[in-house]
């Protein structure tokens, strides 16, 4: 795909909007929360609950792709380049979510590893990233037989991270 392709130009539109959602639902969240009498997050506390909001949309969107290839759901094409095309939006926002100060057991499932080995760990979200940037591409082309190892792929990253870097809570 060139620069110039209306899909790719499109994609990155979708991309845009995503963000900009998930920042304004983070920040409704948020507001409602406070205007309800709870008190206002601490900041570490704060980019925990955002990390879980951008963690939770990926898994929403990831788990009916899953459900789609594996038969549970309809397959729908478009909704699947739909989902990858906001996970490939959403991974670029987890490497701020993780500050020094975040790591709040319980209320994050990080290991304090993610800290101690940060190269590592900012590696792998790198190749998350990566992962479903290629992912949202071959969605968007449509083919099922290449959608498959492609969201494998994508599936094997988090898998892998999660192993090293994530508490069973």
């Amino acid at each position: 795909m060139s620069k110039d392709d209306p899909r790719r130009r499109r994609a990155a539109r979708v991309a845009r909007l995503a963000q900009i959602a998930l920042v304004l639902l983070a920040g409704l969240a948020g507001a409602t929360l406070w205007a309800h009498g709870e008190e206002p997050a601490t900041p570490a506390e704060q980019n925990v609950r955002y990390r879980h909001a951008v963690y939770t949309a990926i898994a929403w969107n990831a788990g009916h792709v899953r459900a789609m290839l594996e038969g549970k759901e309809p397959y729908d094409a478009g909704r699947i380049a739909a989902s990858a095309q906001h996970i490939a939006a959403l991974a670029p926002l987890l490497a701020e979510a993780f500050p020094a100060d975040s790591n709040l057991p319980p209320k994050s499932a990080a290991k304090p590893e993610v800290w101690s080995h940060w190269d590592d760990f900012s590696r792998r979200l790198t190749d998350f990233g990566t992962a479903s940037s290629a992912f949202a591409a071959t969605a968007a082309a449509g083919n099922e037989q290449a959608i498959r190892p492609a969201f494998a792929e994508l599936t094997r990253h988090c898998k892998d991270c999660h192993e090293q870097y994530r508490r069973e809570h």
